[in-house]
């Protein structure tokens, strides 16, 4: 024979559901400076080309650029750098910003910069004796000022892929 359900229990069981529910509701307040923010990381890729003539070859340096923004402030970004449709040269350079600070290493008013700094955009400018040039614009995250640098890429000899000038002065 089934035992009758205890109804004392069941009683008790959802009064204190109830009360504990309501506490959660009524009784508990975040402090004002620990507000909820709902922040959304938000991806952009970009693709430059540029073309130009080199060496009796016409192609083009693409520069691709991945940028990652959490609300709406520009928290990362790398750039690959690509020689396309050249028959003797090929090139995929990816650059950071730790590239940067490699290269400023010994400059530490550029270190300060970069501490807070990203790479904002990065355009390809000329050619020139197995070098390609670049002009960089690096915008520091905290007081949004802008600084453009100079860049250089080897993309053939025994240096191809080296990354040299980019000093912020």
């Amino acid at each position: 024979m089934l035992k009758p359900y205890n109804l004392n229990c069941y009683i008790t069981t959802s009064t204190l559901l109830i009360f504990f529910l309501l506490f959660l509701l009524f009784g508990f307040n975040f402090p004002e400076n620990m507000k909820v923010e709902k922040s959304i990381i938000k991806n952009d890729t970009i693709i430059s080309i540029f073309p130009f003539s080199m060496y009796n070859e016409n192609g083009n340096a693409t520069v691709t650029a991945i940028k990652n923004y959490k609300s709406g402030k520009l928290i990362n970004s790398k750039f690959i750098i690509e020689l396309k449709k050249f028959k003797s040269y090929n090139l995929i350079k990816e650059i950071s910003m730790s590239d940067l600070i490699i290269l400023n290493k010994n400059n530490p008013k550029g270190l300060k910069y970069l501490k807070n700094a990203q790479i904002e955009n990065i355009k390809f400018a000329f050619v020139r004796c197995n070098t390609l040039y670049f002009n960089i614009n690096l915008i520091n995250t905290i007081d949004k000022s802008n600084v453009d640098v100079k860049l250089n890429l080897f993309f053939q000899t025994n240096k191809k892929g080296v990354l040299y000038h980019g000093i912020i002065e």
